[in-house]
């Protein structure tokens, strides 16, 4: 966004704009943490959920503050880093809520019990899956790999192989 055709000092305002952002959703996240760590949370297997979604979106909000330096984002925009930003804030973010919701309220919605080693191993394959899935797409922006075209350089073909 900040780099598609815009001047200076738009970019700065922009820049400048996305770090006001950062400070609250900052303290929300330092809020989360907080409420964690000072309730019995840990004895809820539902609360694992919880803990994957402050851990996916504190990843995503640093990644989203480098973003907001108009000197990196020249440099990051139409990468994959832009990719693995907004799939770690947005999409695993709700993703983890919607699960963490749906494994919290079976119980209330179907009268029964759940296995719990089926979501043991549910939760691990959901956080350890998206982390491997998402964590090189960093990498490869910091690298230049280019997203939205149909045909990549070939300089980018020794990291495919």
């Amino acid at each position: 966004m900040f780099t598609t055709g815009m001047d200076i000092d738009s970019r700065s305002y922009f820049g400048s704009i996305t770090f006001v952002i950062g400070c609250p959703t900052s303290i929300k996240v330092f809020n989360w943490i907080y409420s964690c760590c000072c309730h019995d949370m840990l004895i809820f297997f539902e609360c694992y959920f919880v803990y994957m979604f402050v851990f996916m979106f504190l990843c995503g909000g640093i990644t989203g503050i480098l973003l907001a330096n108009c000197g990196l984002d020249i440099m990051l925009h139409d990468t994959y880093f832009v990719v693995a930003h907004f799939h770690y804030v947005l999409s695993l973010g709700a993703v983890v809520g919607f699960v963490g919701g749906f494994v919290h309220f079976l119980v209330l919605w179907f009268l029964c019990e759940y296995n719990l080693f089926f979501f043991r191993y549910m939760f691990w394959l959901l956080f350890f899956g998206s982390n491997f899935l998402f964590c090189p797409l960093h990498f490869l922006g910091v690298l230049g790999f280019p997203r939205r075209i149909s045909d990549f350089p070939s300089v980018y073909y020794e990291f495919c192989c």
